[in-house]
């Protein structure tokens, strides 16, 4: 969202949108997910495979893996939250 011009202001409101609705059903929330992304890739003139298929081979380079790696290392367990791993 906020590659795409959105605020932060936007954002929480679609969180706060979204978790005011009654809780969805996991496949169907991940296929409308999905649905989403093609309408916002659709409006900005961007090809989704394309683009999926770019990023993957991103990460897979090793020197990218290890940076992924260790970044997900640094990340308190079981939250959504970033953390600065303590030294």
């Amino acid at each position: 969202m906020q590659a795409c011009g959105c605020t932060r202001s936007e954002a929480h409101q679609l969180v706060d949108y979204v978790f005011d609705r009654p809780t969805g059903e996991r496949g169907q929330e991940v296929g409308g997910t999905k649905v989403t992304l093609a309408a916002l890739c659709h409006a900005f003139q961007i090809d989704m495979e394309k683009e999926a298929k770019k990023e993957l081979a991103r990460i897979m380079q090793p020197d990218v893996m290890l940076r992924i790696c260790a970044k997900q290392a640094g990340k308190p367990k079981h939250s959504p939250l970033r953390q600065e791993p303590s030294s």
